[in-house]
């Protein structure tokens, strides 16, 4: 998903007819979402539940606060920095 071209074309049997260009800021909220679901091991439900106060910043990178949805307990789940130096960037303000 990381390298998942900029412009989705039709697939063959698809009712759109037009090419999707998506935008470099949106690329990246999608990458930001996936690895932080990957690490935090979330499900749809609760990374839909996710919400700003429940992610922390720490020295060590993040604490997510993942929620407690369909009778599974709420958690604490540390996400530290990865090795690739694009994920250990400045913090995109926006």
């Amino acid at each position: 998903m990381a390298n998942a071209p900029r412009e989705r074309a039709p697939q063959p049997g698809a009712r759109r007819r037009y090419t999707i260009v998506v935008s470099e800021l949106t690329r990246l909220r999608d990458k930001a979402l996936n690895s932080l679901k990957f690490a935090v091991a979330g499900r749809n439900e609760e990374m839909s539940e996710l919400d700003d106060p429940d992610i922390e910043e720490v020295d060590e990178g993040l604490m997510v606060h993942v929620p407690s949805v369909k009778g599974r307990p709420e958690r604490h789940v540390p996400v530290t920095y990865g090795e690739d130096p694009d994920a250990r960037g400045e913090p995109v303000r926006f």
